[in-house]
């Protein structure tokens, strides 16, 4: 009968390649780890205007060089929502403070950010009043000639943070950043239009019909507010409404039609509806 007989040396020689390749295979994920980029995730509000029952849509941005694959979970007041992807579409059901949260991780990190979303009480009055000018308008008034714009309002904001004064948030067509809002003393609407890089334009109006506004346009000199011009006819109206809907019926004659030069003393208040405008436009560059 034939014998066989065990080799020690090979077992040990076994182990010894064994414990070999996990101690590898640990400094290899080490390596990896150490050597893979964090993740930087940031949130921003894409669509919608905070209200009870309206839908917001949320956007995660991720950069991440090395790590084509991510993961994300979504948070809202602590609860899990259901999306996995870069984006959340969220319905606020109730007014107040609340603390939306992404998580993105790729194989070997996380990173996190949040968004703090002030919702409005219904009926507060200064966030139904800028709510009016959510949507697209079209503004002109008349120097020597006529000068017309496009301007498309987004979003509201409360910049005090007491929950009391909102203003509408909002971009001129060809990009720069505008704000407007209701002025409860004089029952009117005013826009900062900042984009000119030499004078601003303050628009002050009241809403004729929920489609058409007139009122007077005022040009102000960058660098010498003082100097700002007698307030200059202005016709409007509202193109679309916050859900992109038509305000104007299809077929209807354009306000915005060749204007008659008419000028009126510009009242101090002019100036200082401008000055607060001006400083919620500044505070809305560094909040973006």
């Amino acid at each position: 009968m034939a014998e066989f007989h065990r080799c020690s040396n090979c077992g040990l020689a076994s182990w010894r390649a064994s414990v070999f390749l996990v101690v590898l295979l640990s400094l290899t994920l080490v390596a990896c780890s150490y050597f893979d980029d964090v993740p930087i995730v940031e949130i921003s509000l894409e669509s919608g205007v905070p209200f009870p029952g309206m839908p917001l849509s949320f956007k995660a941005k991720v950069i991440d060089h090395d790590s084509p694959r991510i993961t994300y979970k979504w948070l809202v007041d602590g609860k899990v929502e259901a999306s996995r992807s870069d984006s959340l579409v969220y319905e606020p059901t109730i007014d107040g403070m609340h603390l939306v949260l992404c998580q993105a991780r790729d194989s070997y990190h996380s990173a996190t950010d949040s968004y703090d979303l002030a919702v409005p009480s219904p009926g507060t009055p200064s966030y139904e009043k800028s709510r009016k000018l959510i949507g697209w308008l079209s503004l002109a008034f008349a120097v020597d000639t006529n000068f017309g714009f496009n301007y498309h309002f987004y979003g509201l904001k409360d910049f005090t943070g007491l929950g009391d004064d909102w203003n509408a948030i909002g971009t001129r067509e060809d990009g720069g950043a505008v704000v407007g809002g209701y002025r409860p003393s004089s029952s009117d609407w005013s826009i900062y239009d900042p984009s000119n890089s030499e004078i601003d334009i303050l628009y002050v109006f009241k809403f004729d019909d929920e489609a058409h506004m007139s009122g007077y346009a005022y040009i102000i000199p960058d660098a010498s507010p003082e100097l700002m011009s007698m307030g200059f006819f202005l016709v409007g109206q509202k193109v679309t409404d916050s859900k992109g809907r038509a305000s104007v019926p299809s077929g209807s004659p354009p306000s915005l039609q060749l204007l008659k030069q008419s000028l009126v003393q510009t009242p101090d208040s002019v100036l200082e509806r401008y000055k607060k405008l001006k400083a919620l436009a500044a505070a809305m560059t560094a909040w973006e």
